[in-house]
């Protein structure tokens, strides 16, 4: 037998082998092997992570001042160059050395700023891989400019705005919002309707010209709506209802002259009356100063037909009115195509309703009052008047002259007809023949028109119905021996001449139209000129937002508010 002290080396060789297969099936500290190889990639990913998050929040940083530098470059009413905007909000943020270039293209209704930055962050880690920086570009651009724009100026011109200089702070601010929107909107892009309301609203003879309208007196130139009209930014379909020209305020026991009564208290004056007519769809700003500076304060409010007619004026439907007020000259070709399509998004159709108060009562004449012949006859040799009652049998006239009940209206025929008697030292004329006009110095029967151009409806009953009846028109008390009243015959002939809207209808109008219209996407500003909580509650309902509504508190305030509303069109092409 050979033993390993005869042959070492294989014996040697024998005990290496066997350790190494020893070694090779050992599996004890192979996790350790394992965990420091994890511990490395976990180092190294960790390392890629805070390298990545450091970038991207520096790259979110230098993104965000972009924007936001730009936006206000951009903006039309920035003073400062585009320039120093952008590096001054860079400067700001501490970003300086990451602004590259900034670029503009600025005119008045049109701005275009374009800026560049660098985003290069250094890396703590990555750089071990070969990355020393992440770098990236950014870019920003921002656009403003003013399509488009059609406006409704409706302004308060009721007798509440003569106080505290209102009105003539009104003048100053409404021209001076023309003017900012002139200066910031190209030509040709911008019209403008003037609504200057009080109790009635007068659209002027060039207007009215173009609506289907009665024609019961064709010198002034206001529509009666109905509660069903203010549901809608249209005009009614069928024929309008022409307003009478009245007065309903004045009174007088005293007899007028047949030269017309002050055309002051008319809720519609003539249209010869610059200072209450309306302007529609103009484009020129001098035409449009000139009927603003001709505002006066006059009459009771109706906010609800100024806003009305505000409305009608932004409404496509009004399209072939403007066609025919260009080809007559009312307005410029500039006009053309107004007021665009509700879905034409480059035009911003804007109403700005403005009042010093709240809706008033509005008087209007009823249907049988309105037209034909009246029952009043006027004599012009004697300035008196006949009022005619079928019910008074074979005298049916009371004279005013005659203070009696007579055949036929004073002054009518000629005097061998008549027969004369004596009472009381007083001698009276009386006629039994047909009355007739046409003789001289004889008495004319007046249209119910003719007789509310004359006649306050307070004179005519004070004057004439009560005199001719012996009705009451003043009573006396202990508290207060002033004190005026009619009987209830005389609130009777009141009440069926005259209609009184109430505030509360009104108010309803208001709100109603006002929904109208935003919900035709017109974007309505009111504003609240020194006007009541009462006041303040409904043009708040009435704008588009509570935040459109603007609370102005002393008179010289108001231009604050329209520079406001100004700047705030302006930027609506940003918004919309």
């Amino acid at each position: 037998m050979l033993h390993c002290q005869d042959a070492q080396i294989p014996c040697r060789a024998d005990a290496l082998g066997a350790k190494v297969r020893k070694f090779s099936t050992d599996e004890s500290g192979s996790l350790v092997v394992f965990g420091l190889m994890m511990f490395v990639i976990m180092l190294i990913v960790g390392g890629l992570a805070v390298d990545v998050m450091n970038f991207e929040a520096r790259r979110l940083r230098v993104q965000d001042t972009l924007d936001t530098s730009v936006l206000a470059a951009a903006n039309l009413n920035q003073s400062l160059s585009p320039s120093s905007v952008v590096s001054d909000y860079f400067q700001i943020a501490g970003l300086s050395s990451s602004l590259g270039t900034i670029t503009a293209d600025k005119t008045q209704t049109s701005s275009i700023v374009t800026a560049a930055a660098n985003v290069d962050v250094p890396t703590l880690f990555m750089r071990m891989l070969g990355f020393p920086a992440l770098k990236t570009p950014a870019a920003a651009t921002a656009q403003e400019t003013i399509g488009s724009v059609e406006i409704s100026l409706v302004l308060d011109n009721s007798g509440s705005m003569a106080q505290n200089s209102k009105i003539q702070n009104l003048r100053i601010a409404a021209q001076q919002f023309v003017n900012q929107m002139f200066s910031t909107v190209d030509p040709g892009k911008l019209t403008i309707s003037l609504i200057g309301y009080s109790a009635q609203s007068n659209i002027g003879p060039a207007m009215m010209a173009q609506l289907n309208a009665t024609s019961q007196q064709t010198t002034a130139s206001c529509i009666d709506f109905t509660t069903a009209d203010f549901l809608s930014t249209t005009l009614p379909s069928g024929t309008l209802n022409r307003t009478s020209q009245f007065d309903p305020w004045d009174g007088s026991s005293y007899l007028p002259n047949a030269n017309g009564s002050s055309e002051y208290y008319h809720t519609c004056p003539t249209d010869t009356v610059s200072y209450r007519r309306d302007l529609f769809f103009q484009t020129d700003q001098n035409t449009l100063d000139t009927a603003i500076n001709a505002m006066q304060a006059t009459d009771n409010t109706s906010i609800d037909l100024g806003v009305k007619w505000g409305a009608v004026a932004l409404d496509p439907s009004m399209q072939p009115v403007v066609s025919n007020l260009i080809s007559s000259g009312y307005t410029t070709s500039a006009a053309t195509g107004r007021p665009a399509a509700y879905s034409d998004h480059d035009t911003a159709k804007v109403m700005v309703v403005m009042t010093d108060g709240e809706n008033t009562a509005r008087p209007t004449i009823n249907a049988p009052y309105i037209t034909g012949n009246s029952l009043l006859w006027y004599n012009a040799s004697t300035n008196s008047y006949s009022l005619y009652d079928a019910n008074m049998g074979a005298t049916p006239y009371w004279s005013s002259y005659e203070n009696a009940w007579l055949a036929e209206p004073y002054g009518n025929n000629p005097a061998s007809g008549c027969t004369t008697t004596t009472k009381h030292g007083r001698t009276t004329t009386k006629c039994a023949y047909p009355a007739d006009a046409g003789y001289p110095n004889g008495a004319t029967n007046w249209t119910w028109p003719q007789v509310w151009n004359v006649f306050p409806v307070q004179t005519f009953l004070d004057a004439i119905v009560a005199r001719a009846y012996g009705y009451s028109t003043y009573a006396y008390s202990n508290a207060d021996t002033t004190m005026s009243y009619w009987d209830s015959s005389m609130n009777a002939w009141l009440n069926a001449i005259e209609t009184q809207q109430t505030e509360e209808q009104m108010d309803a109008n208001l709100h109603n139209i006002c929904a109208a219209a935003k919900a035709k996407g017109i974007i309505v500003y009111s504003i609240g000129f020194m006007t009541t909580s009462h006041g303040a509650s409904v043009l708040t309902d009435c704008a588009t937002a509570p935040s459109y509504y603007f609370n102005v508190t002393s008179s010289p305030n108001i231009a604050d508010a329209f520079s406001a509303i100004a700047t705030n069109i302006n930027q609506l092409r940003l918004t919309l």
